[in-house]
């Protein structure tokens, strides 16, 4: 879709040029049944007023598989509107997000604790181990 030179294929092949007024080629984009930021993005390829190859395909591809922050103009580039955002001052802390050793003793302890009750109960349920009906005759009463 935002190839120039496809763009200028199927403007040929409905008698249009690339200079036609925006009016007849945004009709046709429509007619053809293109969604409205698709023929926006397709007039503005066609006055060489974006290059999508350069400027939003490597914005979004450090958008979405870098860990990288876009910068203000990348933004404005991508929305189309004029973003200025100072750029923050955030220093990164990479222990932050992890488990020291007192937190991993509390899991393990509560995974023990609710396993040895789940144990405890199914035993009771089934009537096995200590909960059989011969055991309680083996077990003294008092």
């Amino acid at each position: 879709m935002h190839d120039r030179q496809h763009l200028e294929r199927i403007l040929h092949i409905h008698g249009l040029t690339p200079s036609s007024s925006e009016t007849q080629i945004r009709s046709l984009l429509l007619s053809a049944h293109y969604h409205e930021t698709e023929v926006d993005t397709a007039l503005m390829v066609l006055r060489n007023q974006l290059r999508v190859e350069d400027q939003v395909l490597t914005s979004l591809g450090t958008l979405m598989h870098t860990d990288k922050s876009l910068t203000p103009k990348q933004i404005s580039d991508l929305l189309g509107v004029n973003v200025t955002a100072p750029t923050p001052a955030v220093k990164s802390n990479d222990k932050a997000n992890s488990l020291d050793h007192h937190d991993l003793l509390v899991v393990f302890v509560l995974a023990l604790m609710i396993t040895l009750i789940g144990l405890g109960l199914a035993m009771y349920w089934w009537q096995l181990g200590p909960f059989h009906p011969v055991a309680a005759y083996v077990l003294p009463a008092n």
